[in-house]
């Protein structure tokens, strides 16, 4: 049998887990903000957005030396792209975090409390997304382990599976929130209408990267099992 370990021996899956739990703190802390938002504790918003601005740059600091030590050593072309295009989803769900947050601290964005469930619902969705993005990540050492095959795959399969479904939840959640909130969009500022827009969009495209995610991972194994 072909040694995988030996080819990907030298591959940063250490350094991508690395980065998804840089990621993972971006998460909670945009968890937070949310709520403090819900909660109307505008005081918080300011503060816990730049600890999430902190975190989604040391998170630029782990994707930078992976890339460096990408270029420096050539693991494999084909283990070079996959890996890197894992990274860039990853990537992308903290610039995503960053984004949600700055939107939430932006003054002119006004809870609107008859919609404060179904916001919660979307976000709880899309956290959800992340949290199988992470066990995905945190489970390719063992995929590794077993040269990509067996039992370690089809737990990895099943959580890319789950990745699709959890997007499509999030996309029935958004379209039921924005029949409610178009209901009310006439009673409300210009600039309120425009950021709650902006922010479900952004909240909504959390699962979309994890599901993008989990695909380039399940590209991965099928090509290596």
């Amino acid at each position: 049998m072909f040694d995988f370990k030996k080819l990907l021996g030298r591959s940063p899956l250490k350094d991508l887990i690395l980065h998804i739990d840089q990621v993972s703190l971006c998460m909670k802390k945009l968890e937070e903000t949310f709520n403090c938002f819900l909660e109307q504790k505008t005081d918080q918003l300011a503060g816990l957005a730049e600890e999430v601005s902190h975190h989604e740059h040391q998170a630029d600091h782990v994707k930078n030396d992976m890339r460096k030590k990408a270029v420096r050593r050539g693991f494999g072309a084909m283990s070079q792209m996959q890996v890197l295009e894992v990274l860039r989803q990853q990537d992308r769900i903290a610039d995503q975090c960053e984004m949600i947050a700055t939107v939430l601290a932006t003054e002119q964005l006004k809870p609107i409390p008859e919609l404060s469930e179904l916001a919660s619902k979307l976000f709880a969705i899309n956290h959800e997304a992340f949290l199988i993005t992470q066990k995905i990540v945190l489970e390719l050492e063992t995929l590794l382990e077993a040269t990509f095959g067996g039992a370690e795959a089809m737990v990895v399969k099943d959580l890319t599976y789950q990745a699709s479904v959890v997007e499509h939840r999030s996309d029935l959640c958004r379209r039921e929130f924005l029949v409610e909130f178009f209901k009310r969009a006439d009673e409300l500022p210009n600039s309120t209408f425009y950021l709650w827009v902006q922010l479900i969009d952004h909240i909504a495209a959390l699962s979309h990267i994890c599901e993008k995610h989990a695909y380039y991972v399940r590209m991965f194994i099928e090509v290596k099992g």
